[in-house]
């Protein structure tokens, strides 16, 4: 038996164990799946989303289904279009650490996988695999993503987490199909093989739509290596330490790769959800500070001298911007216009990013009377582990001297730490974004599923996707 490299045999033995999560990691798995579920539906609605997943008239070509649609397509095509509809918007869950990322970006790879498998080891009725067994993966691969991130950074040395999704994606993939642990090895050393990508396109001046389907496309590839490892391709067992060649001298200076902990159900119980708001999750507090001073600001907004935006470093880094916004994808990773849309008119929407609103908005005088400057201690309690804040704070001065209440916001919606009841704000959340979509009777069904917990579990995952066609 080969001797793989400890992260990849970590992971793996992860994978395969028989690890039974708490009832409070099912609960936020549910919650975290009913989220993923409304904002695939809400990405229907744009049409630049749409046409790049293929319409529902194309003609069928695999087995595996997409939320919100009838179209049947091959595994690969069913993880990027399903993970593309959850990732589109900006929408879906967060993890933060050393790296960023959105663990939900797994869940199309984990769907087609359930959808191949639906008759196989893993089925619990007649009518193929369960929620239940659903829930289990999506921890796995959540815990696998999330601990990475807080283990180390990609980011430093420019490159994309996405890296993070394909190799949790491969992992629980291969387990799902019937992989053996030296199949989930090989898998995952692949996943290693292909090396990383530049993150280019999410920062100025090429923040471009790549964004929104990098991880999916991390994640069909997920499926695509544990398809070719279960079809006999070998693994590479020493691919992260081999010297030169390997993933650790070639990405990451010689340095060894190490899990700050060990894996469990640590990240599902951390989830950040962002329950109000679409845009990136560093500027979410922000959003809310801003939105908190509306009243005092829209009837001024020609007065305004100075607007003061304390931060955190993460958000500097990713979405801080001066100068021109190209497109969406520029707009809603950009802290400045986030605060300039709460401001002025005291919500937000995706729509609000698109480029007609953004003429009629014509935000660009407001950014530029703008400070934004680091608090220490935010950055400190966004890295401490018995804090992991996300917090801005927002104050306006105008030309008369006077000036408007510091709003700061440690913990936006969503966060563990302010959030006392998350499934509610979930099923709020889905019921507004899946209007568009679904019937009535349809949303009432899928809520009225996710309020029953033991139903919920027991429910055929073919039952979920029938409540979930138009």
């Amino acid at each position: 038996m080969n001797n793989y490299d400890p992260l990849i045999h970590e992971i793996a033995s992860y994978v395969v164990s028989d690890f039974s999560p708490s009832q409070y990691a099912i609960d936020n798995a549910a919650a975290a799946l009913l989220d993923a579920l409304g904002c695939a539906l809400l990405s229907r609605e744009v049409m630049k989303c749409t046409t790049l997943i293929g319409d529902d008239s194309e003609a069928n070509c695999g087995e595996i289904r997409v939320i919100g649609g009838r179209r049947r397509v091959d595994p690969a095509k069913g993880a990027f279009n399903n993970s593309v509809l959850v990732r589109w918007l900006d929408f879906n869950d967060t993890f933060l650490g050393l790296e960023w990322g959105h663990p939900s970006d797994n869940l199309g790879a984990i769907l087609s996988a359930l959808m191949l498998s639906k008759k196989g080891p893993l089925a619990k009725d007649k009518d193929g695999v369960t929620i239940s067994t659903l829930l289990d993966s999506m921890i796995r691969a959540y815990e696998i993503q999330g601990v990475l991130s807080l283990s180390y950074s990609l980011n430093a040395s420019g490159y994309d987490h996405s890296t993070y999704v394909r190799i949790s994606s491969t992992a629980v993939v291969t387990h799902i199909l019937g992989g053996t642990i030296q199949e989930v090895q090989a898998a995952i050393s692949q996943a290693f093989v292909d090396g990383m990508s530049l993150r280019c396109y999410r920062h100025s001046p090429n923040t471009g739509s790549r964004k929104s389907w990098a991880a999916p496309d991390a994640s069909a590839r997920g499926v695509t290596l544990a398809l070719l490892t279960l079809a006999g391709e070998e693994g590479y067992p020493s691919a992260l330490s081999t010297p030169k060649w390997g993933f650790q001298d070639t990405f990451c200076g010689g340095e060894t790769i190490t899990l700050a902990q060990p894996l469990g159900e640590y990240v599902i119980r951390n989830i950040l959800f962002k329950i109000p708001y679409p845009c990136e999750y560093h500027a979410q507090s922000a959003l809310e500070a801003a939105i908190a001073l509306h009243d005092q600001v829209r009837d001024r907004i020609d007065e305004i001298d100075k607007i003061f935006i304390e931060t955190h470093d993460s958000a500097l880094k990713i979405i801080s911007k001066t100068g021109p916004l190209n497109n969406e994808a520029d707009r809603d990773h950009s802290l400045e216009y986030i605060v300039a849309v709460g401001l002025t008119k005291g919500s937000l929407t995706y729509r609000d990013y698109e480029n007609e609103s953004a003429k009629i908005l014509d935000l660009d005088g407001i950014r530029e009377k703008m400070v934004v400057s680091e608090n220490l201690n935010f950055s400190l309690d966004y890295l401490d582990p018995t804090k992991r804040s996300v917090a801005n704070a927002i104050s306006v001065t105008f030309k008369d001297h006077t000036s408007t209440d510091r709003i700061e916001i440690q913990y936006p919606l969503g966060h563990p730490k302010r959030s006392k009841d998350t499934m509610m704000e979930i099923v709020k959340k889905f019921r507004q974004n899946a209007q568009g979509q679904l019937s009535n009777t349809k949303i009432d069904q899928v809520v009225e599923l996710f309020n029953d917990k033991d139903a919920l579990l027991s429910t055929s995952l073919a039952t979920l996707f029938d409540m979930l066609e138009p």
